[in-house]
């Protein structure tokens, strides 16, 4: 009996850790359906994309086809601004399986929600974890958020802003000690723009 408890008290300590050093990055995105809503309020679309390491968050072909979901299943919270609308019907991480790399070891997957969201207000939402990737020269096990800002304040046009877009792949490798240009493509209506992070 003993050695019974001392195995499952082991699996519960390992299981913080485990679920959280094989995050491999991710994106929140959102856009109203209407973008020049009347009324009090308008529906948003919230996009979720993340990438995991998939020796431990597997995907496949047969998880794509199947609609498989994988990652974690952590709820967004609002962690700024006007939280109210938000915290009354949260979104949660796990997302259908889209995409995988054998030869990077990445899993991917995205999922899309709709939440009804309060005119003229602003509010960040987060999935925020901690234990970053071990085998880091700078930053290993530190913390990590994919954070975005909801704002649903009409403009002077009449019009609601858009996030803004980017693509590109969840994990870059670099050399250290060495400076490197990473351009970065992100459209927001209505022009794509370009970012150039300098990384050194």
């Amino acid at each position: 009996m003993m050695v019974h408890q001392f195995h499952i008290i082991l699996i519960l300590v390992l299981i913080p850790f485990v679920e959280n050093t094989h995050f491999r990055g991710g994106t929140i995105t959102w856009r109203p359906l209407n973008t020049t809503p009347s009324g009090a309020t308008v529906q948003m679309q919230i996009r979720q994309r993340y990438s995991w390491n998939r020796a431990s968050v597997f995907c496949n072909d047969t998880y794509i086809a199947s609609l498989t979901q994988i990652g974690d299943n952590t709820s967004v919270s609002c962690v700024s601004g006007t939280c109210s609308t938000w915290n009354s019907n949260l979104i949660y991480t796990k997302t259908y399986c889209t995409d995988y790399s054998i030869n990077g070891s990445v899993s991917s997957g995205e999922i899309y929600y709709i939440r009804t969201v309060s005119l003229n207000i602003a509010f960040s939402i987060a999935f925020a974890s901690g234990n970053w990737f071990a085998s880091l020269v700078v930053g290993a096990n530190g913390l990590w958020s994919v954070i975005n800002r909801i704002n649903t304040i009409v403009r002077p046009d009449g019009y609601l802003n858009n996030s803004p877009v980017a693509t590109t792949l969840p994990v870059i490798y670099k050399a250290i000690n060495t400076q490197h240009v990473h351009v970065v493509q992100i459209w927001a209506w209505p022009r794509v723009t370009e970012f150039h992070f300098f990384i050194l």
